[in-house]
């Protein structure tokens, strides 16, 4: 038995929680060299490219004495159940005579996208990041410090493979879901950071060492969590529906409408703020050996302007779906209560980097790759926030210079939001002007038919 009207209320409570648009990230994007090397970059980054990622950097030799950004960005979009082939065949209707029209989808349709997904969730993700100021002074003997403003967007959910299926079959007799552990969080904020690298030792058991630290000034622009969606529902073989309703959705934003759009993206007025501090260490046990570790965005948030919650806690038994007044009042219930809601905080997305480089060009005679030939390490781990969503992931990194003004990155990473991604990078160096192009994820340049994720990134930089 199918109770459509309840079955659209669950929809729609399940699509504003799990396809809400904004969220937090912990950057990167903007790093466009290390993005060309599959995000490898804690021990190879240096000047603006160590901000965020490791400010000791800022200390190391290889720094630039003045480098200044041109508004570099970069984005990311992708999903593990979801790519490109299935978007286009399932959800984008039929070709007819009339142009396309809406495709109904037969039992193997059905099938087909279930058997998308690897395991019990689906995950989605998307996040942008632009520079919008960057510069970065140093000095050979004294360190470097760097201030950077940042604008980052980003989004992630999980979706339960229960949900997709029971959006296809309704609750018939005899079926179970289970909705439990479904998550969204999205953030939109600016980053206001001042970084610092300096030189601590020349002579320590590790060679080289410089310490750094960044402190951060972070406003939030809008904020949306599914904190919790723990929700069931059993249909008996009678017809009988029993389920539990339990949800809690928090949200901040400012006001963004047609008199003042303009004003909040120059100038935005915050709906949250926080603040955050990165911590850096890197050494060079040899010329050609650089090893670093950072703990990057340990902080959090608070929320306040236009604080809201929808929340909803109740148990559902339905034996006669024909009662209309049994059954609106239960679709009532599932929508829950939505008010006003004093400050809350949250995390920021507080992430561990360990890595190593190896300047294979100093070690030995490479010839043509005498220019610059560099094999990169690295690990990184969420601690908590937005990133404690992903699993470890380990990437591998290489750089060379055919050319001293053409670099050329690969890299390939295993484990994170992406489970397998390759990189692919270049630079254009003319004197002091370096153009940066890269994307982390080149499946939708390879297989643009059947790609579940993608990423480009560009920038402009002025090095003297």
């Amino acid at each position: 038995m199918k109770m459509s009207n309840l079955s659209r209320t669950f929809l729609l409570v399940l699509a504003l929680s799990l396809c809400y648009s904004r969220a937090e990230s912990g950057g990167g994007q903007s790093n466009i060299r290390g993005m060309g090397m599959a995000r490898t970059a804690v021990a190879s980054s240096r000047g603006l490219d160590a901000v965020g990622v490791n400010p000791a950097n800022l200390g190391l030799q290889g720094n630039d004495r003045v480098m200044l950004s041109v508004l570099p960005f970069g984005v990311h979009a992708g999903s593990d159940f979801l790519n490109y082939s299935l978007y286009q065949t399932y959800f984008t209707g039929s070709e007819g005579r009339d142009g396309r029209t809406a495709r109904y989808l037969t039992e193997k349709d059905k099938q087909d996208i279930l058997g998308a997904f690897t395991d019990e969730f689906g995950r989605i993700s998307a996040d942008a990041e632009a520079r919008l100021i960057g510069l970065s002074i140093c000095s050979e003997g004294l360190g470097g410090l760097a201030f950077t403003v940042k604008e980052r967007a980003a989004f992630y959910a999980a979706t339960p493979r229960d949900y997709v299926s029971f959006l296809f079959y309704g609750n018939p007799p005899g079926s179970t879901y289970d909705f439990r552990d479904a998550s969204a969080q999205a953030v939109w904020v600016r980053e206001y950071a001042l970084s610092l690298g300096f030189p601590v030792s020349d002579d320590t058991p590790f060679g080289p060492l410089s310490a750094g630290l960044a402190f951060k000034v972070v406003h939030g622009r809008q904020f949306f969590e599914v904190e919790r969606f723990n929700t069931t529902l059993a249909t008996a073989e009678n017809g009988t529906l029993h389920g539990s309703v339990d949800y809690l959705a928090r949200s901040a934003g400012t006001d963004l409408d047609g008199d003042n759009v303009a004003q909040e993206l120059l100038f935005p007025s915050p709906a949250g703020s926080g603040v955050g501090i990165d911590l850096g260490v890197s050494s060079m046990p040899t010329p050609y050996l650089t090893v670093g570790i950072s703990v990057t965005d340990i902080g959090s948030m608070s929320w306040s302007g236009n604080a809201e919650q929808v929340k909803a806690e109740t148990m559902l038994v339905v034996d006669d779906p024909l009662d209309v007044d049994k059954r609106d009042a239960i679709e009532d219930a599932v929508r829950g209560e939505k008010g006003p809601v004093g400050e809350f905080g949250s995390p920021l997305p507080t992430t561990l980097r360990i890595g190593g480089m190896l300047s294979l060009h100093k070690l030995v005679d490479l010839g043509i790759f005498q220019n610059g030939m560099e094999i990169c390490l690295d690990y990184s781990q969420g601690l908590r926030g937005a990133a404690t969503t992903e699993p470890g992931r380990v990437s591998l990194g290489l750089e060379f210079s055919p050319l001293s003004w053409i670099p050329l990155r690969g890299g390939i990473s295993v484990g994170g939001r992406d489970h397998l991604s390759g990189a692919l990078g270049f630079g254009l160096y003319l004197g002091s002007f370096h153009l940066d192009v890269a994307s982390d994820n080149v499946g939708w340049l390879l297989s643009p038919s059947d790609f579940s994720a993608g990423a480009i990134a560009v920038g402009l930089r002025l090095c003297l």
